[in-house]
């Protein structure tokens, strides 16, 4: 779902509300908050049973080997993905607009495997998405990106496994062994709700027994991946806001303690996007995080409303989801 696509809120509306201080002649303005965008969210689940450590991957009882061998017994051939595992599938938090929504199953070469060498044989990563579903005049089913994304990987984590140089796979040795699941998604108003989609899209394609989030979740390793809202502005305060942004640069950056990432682009209409990155805005009175944090701006080629989006984006030490 785009900017655009979200239905209007409080704290949408454009009709701001500015106070002046009679002494001083400053205004004060009281500005829309920002509404909740992209979210990921990472968990790890202890779900290797001591007794199966012993026992090849393909003879372990986790979520990754379960997602595995449905790969291996319905979808067989990567011509075939997407697969669509669930093709009426519904849930609460889908939009309320009539269609139909599908849960689709791939997989992709992940980084890590077994073996050595001429003898090394990846394992490959597991992907559950949600995608809208319509037929097109011939009858055939289409599958498209609708207003509400979701995305959910599903990893091993096996102390046996090797990158194909040779290496051990590296991870948080004290988060276990398991599996690892990251889900990405939109619109989601906290972490436990990025959670609840991809369990339930989990327990829709692989059964309602595929996990046991009470048992087996590891809840010292539930991580934000990221964080990200955004708030909608008219076209002509465009130029307003990123000379606002570049201003924010030149202040943090004052002294050259931390590295800056910033990005601007101008087409031929004006600016298309402005993008600092830093780490450093308790400088300007923003409460310090453990993560970096990016402004952005950016306006489609089409349409007239420009958009001031804010991204957490997280960097070495990932926040635990309590924060």
């Amino acid at each position: 779902m785009s900017a655009d696509d979200a239905p209007a809120t409080p704290s949408d509306a454009a009709d701001l509300q500015d106070a002046q201080d009679t002494v001083t002649g400053t205004v004060q303005a009281t500005y829309p908050r920002p509404r909740a965008h992209g979210a990921a969210v990472g968990n790890v689940l202890n779900d290797l049973a001591p007794s199966e450590r012993a026992n090849a991957p393909q003879d372990r009882s986790t979520l990754y080997q379960t997602a595995v061998d449905y790969w291996m017994n319905h979808v067989q051939d990567a011509d075939a993905e997407p697969y669509i595992a669930v093709p009426d599938f519904s849930a609460s938090w889908l939009p309320d607009d009539g269609k139909q929504y599908a849960l689709v199953t791939k997989s992709s070469r992940w980084k890590a495997g077994v073996g050595h060498g001429d003898d090394y044989t990846a394992f490959y990563e597991q992907h559950l998405m949600l995608r809208r579903v319509q037929e097109d005049d011939d009858g055939e089913r289409e599958l498209s990106k609708g207003p509400l994304a979701l995305h959910v990987e599903i990893m091993p984590q096996y102390a046996d496994l090797v990158y194909a140089s040779g290496d051990p796979l590296q991870y948080p040795d004290e988060y276990g062994e398991g599996t690892r699941v990251v889900a990405w998604t939109t619109w989601a108003d906290s972490g436990e709700a990025v959670e609840t989609r991809a369990y339930d899209a989990i327990r829709a394609v692989y059964g309602a027994d595929a996990l046991d989030v009470a048992r087996d979740r590891n809840d010292d390793a539930r991580r934000i991946q990221k964080a990200e809202a955004h708030i909608r502005f008219a076209q002509p305060e465009k130029n307003a806001v990123v000379d606002a942004v570049e201003q924010s640069q030149r202040l943090i950056d004052y002294g050259g303690q931390s590295e800056i990432d910033a990005y601007q682009n101008r087409v031929q209409a004006g600016w298309q996007e402005a993008r600092v990155e830093s780490d450093r805005w308790k400088l300007l009175g923003f409460d310090a995080q453990p993560y970096s944090t990016e402004l952005k701006v950016y306006q489609p080629r089409t349409g007239t409303n420009a958009r001031y989006r804010t991204v957490s984006r997280i960097r070495n030490s990932k926040p635990p989801l309590a924060e």
